[in-house]
């Protein structure tokens, strides 16, 4: 069995797709929107990749239950209280849902 390991640095970056990034200095929200968006795009990119590679090799999903399989500490986004995931979904899923719900943002972070 081939093991493939990818290593990663992790950044604790507030998103505008979770929260209001204060720690963003001098920014116009045009800047913060597209640095969230970007973020985003490139972690759904990363994990599809990742999904890929996943199934051809194990011959199923890369779901979310398990994808420390993959990772070394997988993080999930808290949404709050009352929501649970399916760990049953591919990770990439929920960030297309994320950049659609800061694409939902849009309009009233650039006004």
């Amino acid at each position: 069995m081939q093991v493939i390991r990818i290593y990663y640095v992790e950044y604790n970056f507030l998103l505008a797709a979770y929260s209001s990034p204060t720690y963003i200095k001098d920014a116009t929200n045009e800047a913060i929107f597209d640095f969230s968006m970007t973020c985003l795009q490139n972690s759904k990119n990363i994990l599809k990749a990742l999904e890929e590679e996943y199934e051809e090799l194990f011959e199923r999903k890369l779901t979310l239950s398990s994808l420390n399989e993959v990772l070394v500490y997988p993080r999930i986004i808290d949404y709050g209280n009352n929501l649970s995931y399916s760990k049953n979904n591919t990770p990439s899923s929920y960030l297309e849902d994320d950049i659609e719900k800061l694409n939902r943002l849009k309009k009233i972070i650039l006004r």
